[in-house]
């Protein structure tokens, strides 16, 4: 049951990709970036919301990526989430597409601008990521429970000023083990005002401009994970370095990253539906919830590499 639903997804996902992919050709602003984005992507939608296609959202273009959750609460109110989350994805690439030079050293005026901009009711947490246009810089943006890692050769350096981030690779020192060449750059962390309540824009939410901000320092072919709790609910920052790992050891770059997302996507999707998995919902509740969380899951796994290659 569980591989005949998931690949009847992927049929779905390999379409959208297709799309994506021939979207992004089509729609680039006129300042070439150094560097960009090479991406794959993963949408699996829980079990209850397969005829709409879920109700999280995603972008993915050259120089910028995203995922909005649509708060499912909000289908009590006889309001479909998604689509608040896609309305606003919508308006993220608008905006960018448009006005992509004001916006790569300032994605919190983008992110701010779009949410003003999203009319239908309804609300999300979001994560997005942006390329600067000449300098090796990753501006981050994020609001809620989405959210992103960063991952890095440890045959490359890993010095960076950025005090949190240091912070962040003391606190997971067990990922970075001797059993991978990976080693956990960055971890976003969530923003909650109580145990799974968290952060979000739209109807009745928080003011984006509250939103979380990073600039990380980046390397040709950092890997750069950005998903919606879908993945992070269920699957430890190890698991998911442990499915990069043999893609990595193959090349430096990776060959196909589509497949790379499809992976990781499935790992996530059996671990949702093993109510004996400890996972990390499990962990942050304190034990009041067991197993996995089934979600919709949505996961965009991109490396950055040279615009010319």
């Amino acid at each position: 049951m569980f591989m005949s639903r998931y690949f009847v997804n992927l049929k779905f996902n390999r379409i959208n990709y297709k799309l994506f992919t021939e979207t992004q050709t089509l729609n680039q602003f006129s300042t070439k970036i150094k560097y960009r984005f090479n991406s794959g992507f993963v949408k699996i939608p829980h079990e209850s919301k397969l005829e709409k296609g879920g109700e999280d959202a995603l972008t993915i273009h050259d120089g910028m990526i995203c995922v909005a959750d649509g708060v499912g609460g909000w289908n009590e109110s006889g309001i479909d989430p998604s689509k608040y989350s896609n309305e606003l994805c919508d308006n993220i690439k608008k905006e960018y597409l448009k006005n992509g030079q004001m916006f790569f050293s300032n994605p919190k005026r983008l992110f701010v601008d779009a949410c003003n901009n999203t009319k239908s009711i309804g609300s999300a947490t979001f994560c997005m990521s942006v390329l600067d246009l000449e300098k090796e810089y990753i501006n981050t943006v994020n609001m809620g429970d989405s959210g992103y890692m960063i991952v890095r050769g440890k045959s490359r350096d890993v010095n960076n000023p950025n005090p949190s981030l240091h912070k962040i690779i003391q606190k997971n020192n067990s990922v970075n083990d001797g059993n991978t060449p990976l080693n956990l750059v960055y971890k976003s962390e969530e923003q909650q005002h109580s145990f799974n309540f968290p952060y979000q824009v739209g109807t009745h939410g928080d003011d984006p401009a509250n939103c979380a901000t990073q600039i990380h320092k980046f390397i040709e072919n950092d890997i750069i994970i950005l998903a919606t709790d879908g993945l992070w609910d269920n699957l430890f920052e190890h698991q998911i370095m442990q499915i990069i790992k043999p893609f990595y050891e193959m090349s430096e770059r990776i060959i196909d990253l589509q497949i790379l997302a499809e992976l990781i996507g499935e790992t996530c999707f059996r671990y949702s539906t093993d109510s004996r998995w400890k996972s990390p919902f499990c962990k942050r509740s304190g034990g009041l919830y067991l197993g996995g969380k089934p979600d919709d899951i949505t996961i965009i796994v991109s490396q950055i590499i040279k615009n010319d290659d």
